[in-house]
């Protein structure tokens, strides 16, 4: 299994705000990364289990079930989702520390040494209404896994029990 570092870039963030757009002008409403109002898995397992970590900690996160030898992203979002354009709800997600990574032939993802901040700066900030930043020590966050994706349709595929991170 490998795991990459997933910067966000601005050329990145624009074509994904473009896409975005053209999806939402041609009426095709983008999928949530998350709806904590809706759904709430808690089928993403972290080791150590604990409701409050302690900044830069790390954790090795693990779920199974998914497509086999497939890609996916792993991230620090807050529980709370933000409407963007009333079509879909997406949750602030941390920059820093999202991994990519693959899944096993027999469908398991795991990633050790996944470090979680208790503040980041938002992968989603250039979206209307999200915060610049996300911020584990004042909110409940998650780890989140969704398929790896340009930013313009993050479908949801898991996600942990809330935790805070100071």
């Amino acid at each position: 299994m490998r795991s990459t570092s997933n910067r966000r870039t601005p050329l990145r963030a624009l074509s994904v705000l473009a896409a975005t757009v053209a999806a939402t002008a041609i009426g095709v409403s983008a999928p949530a990364a998350h709806a904590s109002d809706t759904s709430d898995a808690d089928n993403v397992t972290l080791s150590p289990a604990s409701s409050s970590y302690t900044d830069t900690q790390t954790v090795t996160v693990t779920q199974s079930g998914l497509a086999a030898s497939t890609e996916y992203t792993v991230s620090v979002c807050e529980y709370t989702t933000y409407s963007f354009l009333l079509l879909a709800k997406i949750p602030a997600c941390g920059a820093t520390s999202q991994v990519d990574t693959t899944t096993s032939a027999s469908g398991v993802l795991t990633v050790t040494g996944f470090q979680l901040l208790a503040q980041d700066d938002n992968a989603h900030d250039f979206l209307f209404g999200q915060p610049a930043r996300i911020d584990c020590a004042a909110k409940l966050c998650e780890v989140v896994i969704t398929p790896t994706h340009s930013g313009s349709s993050g479908s949801y595929a898991g996600d942990s029990a809330e935790f805070n991170v100071s």
